[in-house]
C-alpha cells in the first residue's frame, strides 16, 4: 500500500526523485496525470495500474464532442516516464506549471497511487480536510444531542431481545 509524505526538490531539467519507498512498490515505470482541481496536483501510478484503471478501448459514440471530450478526459495531461539510474522522473514542464509545481513537491500516498503537490497547495489540502473533519464532528455531536433529546422524551421504543441485532 501506498502511504507516506515526503518532499522533494525539482531541479532544472524538472526532475524529480521518487522516494524509495514509493519505487519498492510501484516500479521504475510510470504514468502520471495531470488533476485538475481546486488543489492541482499530478497523479502518479504504475504503469501496471495505470493500464488496468484505463484499458485502451474504442471510443465509438455517434457524437463528435461526446468522442472528443472521452478521449481528452482519459489522454490530456497525461504522460509516461521511466526511472533513471538515480531514481528520477522527468515531468513535463507543461503539466508541472498547470500543477503549480515549481523547485520543490510534496509526495502523498493515497494507497493505490501518489499524488505530487506543491508544499502551498498540500497545505492547503490538508487544512481542508481538517475543516471538513471538524464539520463532520460537529455535525455527528448535533445528530447525537437531537437523538439524547428524542429518547428523553419517550419516543425511543427498545426492542425485545430476540429483535435486536436485526432479527425481525
Amino acid at each position: 500500500m501506498l502511504s507516506g509524505i515526503y518532499e522533494h526538490n525539482i531541479d532544472g531539467k524538472n526532475r524529480v526523485f521518487i522516494p524509495a519507498k514509493f519505487r519498492e512498490i510501484m516500479g521504475d515505470e510510470y504514468t502520471y496525470k495531470l488533476c485538475p482541481s481546486k488543489y492541482p496536483s499530478i497523479q502518479l501510478f504504475s504503469k501496471e495500474y495505470y493500464n488496468k484503471l484505463y484499458p485502451q478501448t474504442e471510443v465509438d459514440t455517434l457524437n463528435p464532442i461526446k468522442d472528443r471530450s472521452l478521449r481528452a478526459g482519459r489522454n490530456l495531461g497525461k504522460g509516461d516516464a521511466t526511472c533513471d539510474g538515480q531514481g528520477r522522473i522527468v515531468i513535463s514542464p507543461l503539466i508541472s506549471k498547470l500543477a503549480k509545481l515549481e523547485k520543490q513537491c510534496v509526495f502523498v500516498g493515497f494507497e493505490t497511487y501518489v499524488e505530487i503537490m506543491s508544499p502551498e497547495v498540500y497545505e492547503a489540502f490538508l487544512l481542508s480536510q481538517c475543516m471538513d473533519y471538524q464539520e463532520e464532528e460537529e455535525s455527528y455531536k448535533e445528530e447525537e444531542k437531537r437523538m439524547r433529546e428524542y429518547r428523553s422524551e419517550g419516543a425511543f421504543i427498545s426492542l425485545p431481545e430476540n429483535q435486536k441485532g436485526g432479527e425481525f
